[in-house]
């Protein structure tokens, strides 16, 4: 019996000619929903059809700043890309690594929105930023298209790996952090209509985002800091700080301008006070429901900057 090498694993996101990468995982998902009924007093179904495809693509990605820059915070519309949103294979080689070449497979949506979904980072891991992609018919184009025998993107680096930094809101520093969340909240509308299987236009419907942060430092709550009447956040008033991570060393010092800044507009109040063990720190967490300021993004993110 021949050997088989049926093994892939993710490489890269391609938006036209820019590949994207530092990806973990990656997933793809048909959508599909099969009406299969029973009428008549029957309880075995005779009659069934597909009756709905919304199909979806997810990835996990590293390359934070990258990402961010390419899509932004309201997400982008594939049709606008020329050679759609496409997503790459890569080929295990059986006795080997991976193969090199016109061996590998492709992915192509032609329609639909990328949207981002979460970024998260803990203590002592690198920062990792979640999309999705609602994907549409455009009229022509099979939603999904695969194609292999295909090379694979070049050009692309994996040297984006951000860190916790540090935070600060209303003149306070909020020290002690181990995680951070940030959910993009964007609610995303697929329809379609006239029986047709598949969505034909995507929007989004509202956009709340939110940030949760966690550390084991109690002083987070209390007059001074987070009063039980919450606490009002500005973007002037208000930084944090992913920090990122220098290849074979530590950390880039906090006066060079790798980093990446944030501000977040908001109301912040404690979700939880404290969550003590007789043997760990306590912890605590605080969360910000973000909002528009009548001029700002309710979070905003700055690139390649030192750490104040």
């Amino acid at each position: 019996m021949a050997h088989t090498e049926y093994k892939h694993v993710i490489d890269a996101v391609e938006l036209n000619a820019t590949a994207l990468g530092g990806l973990v995982r990656g997933t793809l998902r048909a959508g599909i929903t099969v009406d299969r009924e029973t009428s008549s007093g029957g309880y075995l179904p005779e009659m069934q059809f597909i009756s709905e495809r919304k199909p979806q693509a997810s990835w996990e990605s590293r390359a934070i700043k990258s990402w961010l820059q390419q899509v932004g915070l309201y997400g982008k519309e594939i049709d606008d890309l020329a050679a759609g949103l496409k997503l790459y294979l890569k080929k295990a080689k059986h006795g080997g690594t991976r193969y090199t070449g016109s061996n590998h497979l492709r992915y192509t949506a032609r329609s639909g929105m990328i949207l981002p979904r979460r970024l998260s980072v803990s203590h002592r891991q690198a920062a990792t930023i979640n999309y999705d992609a609602a994907i549409t018919y455009d009229g022509t184009n099979a939603s999904i298209a695969v194609t292999s025998g295909v090379s694979l993107p070049g050009g692309l680096t994996d040297d984006e790996r951000y860190g916790l930094g540090p935070w600060s809101f209303e003149g306070g520093d909020y020290k002690g952090i181990t995680s951070l969340e940030l959910d993009f909240g964007l609610t995303e509308d697929a329809q379609g209509a006239d029986s047709d299987v598949d969505d034909t236009e995507v929007s989004i419907s509202d956009v709340k985002p939110e940030l949760v942060l966690r550390g084991i430092d109690p002083t987070w709550f209390g007059a001074s800091a987070v009063p039980l009447d919450g606490l009002e956040i500005g973007h002037v008033t208000s930084s944090g700080y992913l920090r990122r991570y220098k290849k074979r060393a530590t950390l880039y010092p906090n006066n060079q301008s790798q980093h990446i800044k944030i501000t977040v507009s908001g109301l912040a109040y404690l979700e939880e006070v404290l969550d003590a063990g007789e043997n760990r720190a306590s912890e605590t967490a605080l969360r910000i429901p973000l909002d528009y300021d009548g001029s700002n993004d309710p979070v905003k993110f700055t690139f390649d900057t030192t750490i104040a």
